[in-house]
């Protein structure tokens, strides 16, 4: 019986996944440079090397996602004032719109996933 459930837990969690990806999807932003776009939001002003630390990911990653947000409109670098070396990534207003656009559409998918259950 558990394994059931487990199996049912997954279901739903692809099922989940995938309709946001296909929402996402349409501006062509892909499930890992969205991650990323959020953490940016999230904490503004972190660095590349901060991002990596929070998303668990390496810092190579994060560079190359970040290359296709920053191409895209989506964020930007800064440089610090006081370490040339140190850039700053910051989100864009294109950015921002697409975050809140995706929160929008994250609490109408979650709002439908629990339509039919009553409190």
């Amino acid at each position: 019986m558990d394994h059931k459930i487990v199996e049912a837990f997954m279901r739903v969690g692809k099922c989940h996944r995938t309709l946001l990806e296909h929402y996402l999807n349409k501006d062509g932003l892909y499930r890992v440079q969205h991650q990323l776009l959020m953490c940016v939001y999230k904490y503004p002003d972190a660095s590349q090397k901060e991002l990596a630390r929070i998303q668990n990911v390496s810092t190579a990653a994060v560079a190359v996602t970040l290359k296709k947000l920053e191409k895209g409109g989506y964020v930007g670098r800064i440089v610090d004032r006081d370490d040339n070396r140190y850039n700053k990534i910051r989100i864009t207003e294109k950015g921002r719109k697409e975050v809140e656009r995706s929160i929008d559409l994250f609490k109408r998918v979650e709002k439908g996933m629990f339509a039919c259950y009553s409190s």
